[in-house]
């Protein structure tokens, strides 16, 4: 009997022999000015860590510090921690969840506060999803936010409160010092699956897809009750990508001029950042040579950081006999 984990395998056409690979999931995490990413300069010290387990990060608004998710043992069964270190490297601050933090496909539900003091993520407790946010110095916790959801696709904290994807298509949004959330509708053919709130004005921008999942849909909402503008549509790769390419759908990040950056896996090599001045105003940055996961930009957009996922392995061949040793 053959035991492996494989990534993928075949039989001759005699059936005595198979073809298999094995081998690992490499994921680094790094930390890079964005001129040299997009010149394709990585230099060994801006790599903060690699492990072979799940591993996300994410910058901070000014830059200074990253936010890391990784796998840690935790009674025994595989957890979540949560580390900010400077971006340089150096001495972190460690904070574990007290429920199971969420996930929406390869993305751990963390990030930042929109100041930058608190780091915030999205942890499941018995059938419910609480928004937490943590204080980015001492790694303890300084509110929670329970909501009536079972699962979260993603989550921003706003100039006024929280908004959440509760399930795709969907935008849920709470206002502080309200005692119930609101529902924001977009289009019926859309499905909301990002979200991201500008640093001090009321402007939620959110990323859909449509049906065949060919394009993507950038939008921006003046909470909470103010108009939808579409800014910007842009053709994706994930929903014809080679199935267990890890390819991305397009995600935004607001920078400090009130414009959003949007990356793209448009191959499975490479990762394209797209500046969106205003609506219908898009500028081409360039391309990062790395099919980036993850990808997080600081405020000025000076600095980024993201995860790069490399599969290391070797083929194998395994002659198939029988138990009794006769072929």
């Amino acid at each position: 009997m053959l035991l492996a984990a494989t990534a993928g395998f075949d039989v001759s056409a005699d059936g005595t022999t198979i073809a298999y690979v094995d081998g690992t999931d490499q994921n680094d995490l790094w930390a890079v000015q964005v001129s040299d990413a997009l010149k394709g300069r990585f230099s060994p010290e801006r790599r903060l860590e690699s492990a072979t387990s799940h591993i996300r990060g994410k910058i901070s608004p000014d830059g200074s510090r990253v936010l890391v998710v990784r796998n840690v043992a935790v009674e025994g069964r595989e957890g979540r921690e949560i580390a900010i270190m400077p971006f340089t490297g150096g001495t972190e601050v460690v904070h574990r969840p007290v429920g199971r933090l969420v996930s929406s496909g390869p993305e751990l539900l963390a990030g930042w506060s929109l100041d930058g003091r608190g780091v915030t993520y999205a942890e499941r407790v018995a059938d419910n999803v609480r928004l937490v946010t943590v204080d980015a110095s001492t790694g303890t916790r300084q509110s929670v936010i329970s909501t009536r959801d079972s699962s979260v696709e993603a989550y921003a904290p706003w100039s006024g409160g929280w908004a959440w994807i509760p399930s795709y298509g969907r935008i849920r949004f709470w206002v502080s010092g309200q005692p119930e959330p609101q529902d924001l509708r977009l289009k019926d053919e859309l499905s909301v699956y990002d979200l991201a709130a500008a640093n001090g004005q009321p402007w939620l921008a959110s990323v859909a897809t449509n049906a065949g999942q060919d394009s993507a849909f950038v939008n921006v909402t003046v909470l909470p009750n103010g108009p939808t503008t579409h800014w910007a549509t842009f053709r994706t790769a994930a929903g014809s990508a080679t199935p267990g390419s890890g390819i991305e759908w397009p995600r935004v990040s607001w920078l400090a001029d009130s414009s959003l950056v949007l990356w793209s896996q448009e191959t499975e090599t490479a990762t394209t950042l797209y500046h969106i001045r205003a609506p219908a105003l898009v500028e081409r940055l360039g391309t990062i040579p790395r099919a980036a996961q993850s990808f997080s930009i600081s405020l000025d957009g000076h600095r980024a950081a993201f995860v790069v996922n490399e599969f290391k392995g070797d083929v194998w061949l395994a002659h198939v006999g029988r138990a009794d040793g006769r072929r």
